[in-house]
């Protein structure tokens, strides 16, 4: 019997049990069935504890797909692993089995990764034992970062437990945002706050691979957005046409509604023209071009929603991280900063807040924040 075959019993106080049953037969001498036993089981706590156990589950494997990871468990010797469920995205698995190192670390790599690995299996620190290397096992030059402790739950085999990440992303990430805090210490010293805005949004749109960025300041009254600046893949041609910025179109209730709560707007499958009609007039607003994803982060300026930070895709983007969310909010942040043309300390404390939630780098926000405080501007 297994615990979902059970039957539901409701005792007279109102308090559910769950109940197993089971038979055998009992046989005479001549071997006719004569009887039966019944064996009833009460598996009530049994179904919860399995109930709280997938859960738990489903909450682990959730978090690991937010950072790209996989939780697995390894035998050393005879490469046999088992893993979460997107483990075969992240470590190339062939018949229940880890394939060798020089099929799937990048040669450069492999030297190092090999020494690290041989530590690790050696020394069973979890703190000590971390290894990033780099892939192209699955078509392009990824980045990963391995995990792990001895498995003590066997003393008779030599395995590893831990956690496989993949962190191009987050690198990516953290370039952008150095990216961001290079422009951002030349704004009050030698660029115009137009021009800052124009290199943070190419930087954005680098960031995110996107084919265009622009900056919209909105009119919350008319509910209407004027292209203050863009950056885009394509020549001298506009995102918004023929007409150059400044540019006015309508904007639908919903969108403002989601920026004035600091949410972000997603339509990664605009391709609906409907669809697309609601955000403005499309053969104008997109000059021409077929939009299929658009994301868009509110800008703020003396905590009052001024504009929005977009970014476009010619192509669907099933993907948009949790790290190009981050990054995008913190490039908004930085943008209402140099609308504002100060740094006050409400706005310090919220760029610092934005930045320690997205890659931890508080350190080198604060250095280049407080650098530009120190010049009293």
């Amino acid at each position: 019997m297994t615990l979902p075959d059970h039957t539901d019993l409701v005792a007279r106080n109102g308090k559910r049990y769950r109940i197993a049953d089971s038979a055998a037969p009992i046989r005479a001498p001549e071997g006719n069935i004569i009887g039966a036993i019944l064996v009833f089981r009460d598996v009530t706590e049994d179904c919860a504890n399995r109930a709280r156990l997938q859960e738990a589950v489903m909450l682990l494997e959730y978090a690991a797909s937010l950072v790209r990871g996989a939780s697995f468990r390894l035998q050393v010797k005879t490469r046999e692993v088992t893993g979460s469920r997107d483990l075969g995205e992240l470590w190339p698995v062939e018949n229940g089995k880890l394939i060798a190192p020089e099929r799937w670390v990048y040669g450069e790599d492999l030297a190092q990764f090999n020494r690290a690995f041989e530590e690790m299996v050696a020394n069973g620190n979890a703190d000590a034992n971390c290894i990033d290397y780099r892939s192209v096992y699955y078509g392009e030059m990824r980045y990963y970062r391995l995990r792990a402790t001895a498995d003590r739950g066997d003393a008779r085999k030599s395995g590893l437990v831990g956690v496989i990440q993949d962190v191009t992303e987050y690198n990516a990430l953290t370039r952008n945002e150095k990216l961001l805090k290079e422009c951002f210490e030349r704004v009050f010293r030698e660029t115009e706050p137009l021009d800052a805005i124009r290199q943070i949004l190419e930087i954005i749109r680098a960031g995110v691979g996107a084919f265009g960025c622009y900056l919209l300041h909105l009119d919350l009254d008319r509910h209407t957005g004027r292209c203050v600046a863009e950056a885009h893949i394509g020549g001298d041609s506009s995102l918004f046409g023929p007409s150059r910025p400044p540019y006015k179109f309508d904007l639908f209730e919903p969108w403002l509604l989601l920026l004035k709560q600091h949410r972000m707007v997603m339509l990664p499958n605009a391709e609906d023209p409907a669809q697309l009609e609601q955000v403005g007039s499309r053969s104008a607003f997109w000059g021409g071009h077929h939009v299929k994803s658009l994301y868009c982060a509110g800008v703020w300026k003396d905590n009052q929603l001024w504009g929005d930070i977009g970014v476009v895709y010619l192509a669907r983007r099933v993907r948009f991280s949790v790290h190009d969310v981050a990054f995008l909010r913190s490039a908004s942040q930085l943008i209402g900063l140099i609308l504002e043309r100060k740094v006050s300390q409400a706005g310090l404390e919220v760029a610092l807040k934005q930045a320690e939630n997205s890659v931890r780098n508080e350190k080198r926000l604060k250095s280049c924040l407080s650098e530009i405080i120190s010049n009293d501007i």
